[in-house]
């Protein structure tokens, strides 16, 4: 039985993750015949550069605020 052995660090999991989650469903659009339906010329300049910044730095989330302490019925935090 094969094992998959995970990086150590998190960081680079979870990117291995990421990169295997657009790979695959590329890869099985150009398999079944996708492509033939992309029109490149369609695709403005600034369509190009929105998306390439999107991909490069992403979504960035404003910070979350701390999170209130849990009370239960009787009003005493836990």
């Amino acid at each position: 039985m094969a094992v998959l052995v995970l990086p150590g660090d998190t960081l680079v999991a979870t990117a291995l993750e990421l990169l295997a989650a657009g790979v695959v469903p590329c890869a099985a659009g150009l398999l079944t015949g996708e492509a033939g339906d992309l029109a490149p010329a369609r695709v403005s300049g600034a369509a190009l550069v929105v998306g390439s910044v999107a991909a490069v730095l992403g979504h960035e989330s404003p910070a979350e605020p701390a999170p209130r302490p849990f009370r239960d019925a009787s009003g005493r935090e836990r």
